[in-house]
């Protein structure tokens, strides 16, 4: 029987997304996806606990080839607005809690001995839509996911999607050994 790779992708915005797949000869498999929900009331290492309490089982039980990470850093943050919530800042584009998802998204993977690596969304946008896609919307991109995967997914797990398939394009140039 022949086994498939997978690949995994983390949306790390305001709400983290997670997303394995599976590529097969001419398809992707949606294999696990996940918006990962956080306490905005939570102290930071709460919240970073409550991620980590999804990463980790789904990389370890998926145990992907590669793991694309969405970088937020020098991205622009458009129409979202920071909110505040309990007096503390919640996760957003360009604050030091989402910068921390990111990296607790790389050391879980590196725990694991996955391969990894930070993504400009742009990037993902490509991987999903082609040439020219770099500036779509979050609808645009859920319903290139309901086109490949024949799954409905929210915004996040659309994200972590598109990253999981620029993984699975990246890694043919990994090198190995």
């Amino acid at each position: 029987m022949t086994t498939y790779p997978t690949f995994a992708g983390f949306d790390s915005g305001l709400t983290p997304g997670l997303a394995v797949i599976r590529r097969l000869p001419n398809a992707y498999e949606l294999v696990f996806h996940k918006k990962i929900k956080t306490d905005t009331t939570a102290r930071l290492i709460e919240r970073i606990r409550q991620i980590h309490a999804v990463l980790g089982p789904a990389l370890r039980e998926y145990m992907p080839v590669f793991f694309a990470i969405e970088e937020q850093m020098g991205v622009q943050v458009g129409k979202r607005r920071q909110h505040v919530e309990g007096g503390e800042a919640a996760m957003n584009a360009n604050n030091a809690k989402t910068v921390g998802t990111q990296f607790l998204a790389a050391e879980c993977a590196l725990c694991y001995g996955i391969a990894c690596d930070f993504f400009q969304p742009r990037s993902a946008k490509v991987a999903l839509l082609g040439k020219g896609g770099g500036k779509a919307e979050k609808k645009d991109i859920q319903a290139r996911v309901l086109l490949l995967t024949g799954l409905k997914v929210n915004q996040d797990e659309a994200d972590a999607t598109a990253l999981a398939i620029l993984a699975s394009q990246r890694s043919r140039f990994l090198r190995t050994g």
